[in-house]
């Protein structure tokens, strides 16, 4: 099992990440003390990462992602979760 922990500080938020079997479950407003990493992001941020407005790696190295513990785990976990943007331009109904 992975345990991420992430903390959004700018919008007081908390949620520990739970990656098992390959399935992913996320607890909100906890943090699990014996976590692998612990993420740091603002909300804008995140925002970003999720839309593609900026890239993980940018995000990272500009200091935007702050991390406690084992990052490689976080880097794993992140490497694993699939790209659903590919699915989203195709028609479901056309004329």
């Amino acid at each position: 099992m992975i345990t991420i922990n992430y903390v959004l500080p700018d919008v007081k938020e908390k949620y520990a990440l739970y990656l098992e079997n390959s399935v992913l479950n996320a607890s909100p407003n906890t943090q699990d003390e014996n976590a692998d990493a612990t993420v740091s992001i603002q909300r804008k941020t995140l925002n970003e990462l999720m839309t593609g407005a900026v890239a993980m790696q940018d995000a990272i190295s500009d200091g935007s992602i702050t991390f406690e513990g084992d990052k490689e785990k976080f880097l794993e976990t992140m490497g694993m979760l699939d790209n659903l943007g590919q699915y989203f331009g195709f028609n479901i109904v056309t004329p």
